[in-house]
């Protein structure tokens, strides 16, 4: 489980979401988004220190972008509905 890791860079607008924390971690092992309602975006400590700044961009952009789309909302929506529906094809589909 992650639990607040130490942020290392500035804030980036994310399309309707507001602000959201750009931080680093030794707990994943690639690029992720975690939270809901203040979602941060976690870069693992080891392929930061290996990154450009066209690199970094190119990531954070990728990121923001599952955040615009509200991906992890989707994804939650997803799960509920195979906990209360599990025989149902359609929603085992990733």
């Amino acid at each position: 489980m992650v639990t607040a890791p130490p942020c290392r860079l500035t804030r980036v607008a994310a399309w309707g979401r507001g602000t959201v924390e750009i931080c680093t971690t030794t707990s994943l092992q690639r690029p992720s988004v975690i939270g809901f309602t203040k979602p941060r975006i976690l870069i693992p400590d080891w392929l930061f220190a290996r990154l450009t700044a066209g690199e970094l961009e190119q990531i954070v952009l990728h990121e923001a972008e599952h955040l615009r789309r509200r991906d992890d909302w989707t994804n939650l929506l997803q799960k509920i509905c195979l906990a209360l529906f599990p025989l149902n094809p359609g929603l085992v589909w990733n």
